[in-house]
């Protein structure tokens, strides 16, 4: 699965994408695996591509993301600099109340 996720991002680099869409990338992953992308992630973005990641992982979110934005039931909540914000933050905006 891993290699089908790299060959997919190698696609979308030939036509010198600038964006990448990634939804829930990990989630039948490996932790080695997940390394891996995570690698390859990061030197896009030291290459000036960005990535939209969507993930319910907040271990993730917290390790590789720059920002967050929050959406739920089809609306904005929040969007912040995950360095400005909690994993409690966002989980209380992803469901709406305190847990």
């Amino acid at each position: 699965m891993a290699q089908k996720q790299m060959v997919e991002i190698a696609k979308a680099l030939t036509f010198n994408s600038k964006i990448l869409i990634l939804d829930e990338p990990t989630a039948s992953l490996t932790n080695r695996e997940v390394d891996a992308l995570f690698n390859v992630i990061k030197k896009l973005k030291s290459n000036n591509v960005g990535a939209v990641y969507i993930s319910h992982r907040m271990k993730e979110i917290f390790k590789i993301c720059d920002r967050v934005t929050v959406i739920r039931d089809g609306k904005y909540i929040l969007y912040k600099d995950v360095a400005a914000t909690t994993k409690n933050e966002i989980v209380k905006d992803m469901i709406g109340r305190d847990v």
